[in-house]
């Protein structure tokens, strides 16, 4: 009998020096200006200074604190909390600390800052979780990367174990004004690799140099430094006006080359007003950031009274620093074909200008132009200015043109 309450007691010992431990372990430390003990020491509240938890490796700085000790819970007002292990700053206006579960709460305008990985979010609510170390929104939040893009979204997880944030409802701004819409998203924080369902693209104008509405929707998207990928892709430039675009490019996969700043698509189909009506198995163009690069230009849809509908899909071709020409085969809906083509060569005293068409219809002859410009500085010494100008134009038919 004496033996089993020896063992009771070495047992209760044993227990309570644990939870002791754990107890000392998991208090706070005040550093403040000042500080008060309330309601038999089961209150704290304090002013000015910093609060420290030494077992999950956080320090809070505030204005006014108040710990509940039956809770273990610390709230702090417009103050700043800093998580030593993982380089995290959170600010806020309301600040509450858990420090028997770690983990956090913060409301009204939180920012939250990773030196780390250099990103900074701000949001009106966020959750915590010290222990498996993920920050967790339901609330609208704003993310700036180190890469320069900017999300806004409706919640997002972001594992600091991985430095993934998973986003929904996203929309991007890139450093080049491009916007996407995004459903659901990860953003890698280390690669900047991002991959996302459900996207849609409204490019930036500038660099379309058209009146319309370039814009690119897909059902994936995977986008990193080198290169985006977007599958089942469909492409246009046409207005945006409530109705189904004149013309399109959809393609299996659409990859963007951004070392080469090139475009390129698999499996690709003209449709125009939804009907396919040329397959392309590989087609690219250089994108629209590139002066001069061999390649198809940006294809044009056109409707006239008097000829018809027609397709236009120019090819670049760029000979020298001084000299390129373009084809641009135009496709009729009235089963005729142009096929024109234009020659540029600029030298320090000459420029020579070319423009060849050939029109071909069904059951007749083919008819064409040509039209030449050229112009040469002569410098000759007794005038002041000395210019030779050529201009030929002719025609195969007189009512060609």
């Amino acid at each position: 009998m004496k033996n089993k309450i020896t063992t009771i007691l070495l047992l209760l010992s044993i227990f309570f020096f644990i939870n002791f431990k754990e107890i000392l372990a998991k208090e706070f430390l005040f550093n403040t200006e000042s500080i008060e003990i309330l309601n038999n020491g089961n209150i704290i509240s304090a002013k000015n200074g910093v609060v420290k938890s030494l077992e999950d490796k956080i320090e809070i700085n505030s204005k006014k604190f108040y710990l509940d000790k039956s809770t273990s819970i610390l709230k702090a007002s417009n103050g700043v909390v800093k998580f030593l292990d993982t380089g995290i700053t959170v600010e806020a206006d309301n600040l509450e600390y858990n420090n028997i579960l770690s983990v956090f709460f913060a409301n009204k305008n939180v920012t939250i800052l990773d030196n780390k990985q250099q990103v900074s979010i701000t949001s009106e609510n966020i959750f915590f979780d010290n222990k498996k170390k993920i920050i967790i929104s339901e609330s609208k939040t704003t993310i700036n990367d180190k890469f320069g893009n900017n999300f806004k979204v409706e919640s997002f997880s972001y594992s600091l174990n991985d430095d993934l944030i998973k986003i929904n409802d996203a929309t991007l701004i890139d450093t080049n004004n491009n916007i996407f819409n995004l459903d659901k998203a990860y953003l890698n924080l280390v690669s900047g690799k991002l991959i996302a369902k459900d996207v849609s693209i409204n490019f930036n104008n500038q660099y379309f140099q058209t009146n319309g509405d370039p814009r690119l929707t897909g059902t994936t998207l995977e986008n990193d430094e080198k290169q985006t990928i977007v599958k089942n892709g469909t492409f246009t430039p046409c207005k945006k006006n409530g109705k189904c675009p004149p013309w399109q490019i959809s393609a299996e996969k659409i990859k963007h080359d951004k070392k080469k700043k090139t475009l390129y698509y698999k499996n690709a189909w003209l449709e125009i007003y939804d009907k396919p009506v040329l397959y392309l198995p590989k087609f690219f163009h250089p994108d629209p950031t590139v002066k001069r690069q061999s390649g198809f230009l940006m294809p044009s849809f056109d409707a006239s009274n008097n000829t018809g509908s027609s397709f236009n899909i120019p090819y670049y071709i760029v000979l020298a620093e001084n000299k390129d020409f373009t084809i641009r085969p135009r496709f009729f809906s009235n089963k005729k074909m142009i096929t024109q083509s234009e020659y540029r060569s600029i030298n320090s005293s000459s420029e020579l200008n070319a423009d060849i068409s050939i029109l071909s219809e069904q059951n007749s002859t083919s008819k064409s132009h040509i039209f030449l410009e050229t112009s040469k500085k002569l410098n000759l010494n007794s005038f002041s200015d000395s210019d030779l100008s050529l201009n030929l134009q002719k025609t195969s038919n007189g009512t060609y043109l």
